[in-house]
């Protein structure tokens, strides 16, 4: 049986330097992610990006919202 492959789109309001930054910078990520996280982005099947899989819509919700409103949704540890 194939693999399920997801494509998930989602728009920011935002400048594509903050978005960036707010993807990189741990100061950032602790907002929105409730932790800081380390990942160069680029190496396929990084540590990274196999949390990112399970979810990654729910962090980028998060990120939207802090960017587009100056609040994040409350982190899993908050709930």
């Amino acid at each position: 049986m194939a693999k399920a492959t997801f494509v998930y789109v989602i728009y920011i309001a935002s400048e594509p330097q903050t978005v960036w930054k707010a993807l990189l910078e741990g100061q950032f990520t602790r907002q929105y992610w409730g932790r800081e996280n380390v990942s160069d982005w680029k190496e396929a099947g990084s540590e990274m990006q196999r949390k990112i899989t399970e979810g990654w819509p729910r962090v980028l919700s998060s990120l939207k919202s802090l960017l587009e409103t100056g609040r994040p949704l409350p982190t899993w540890a908050q709930r």
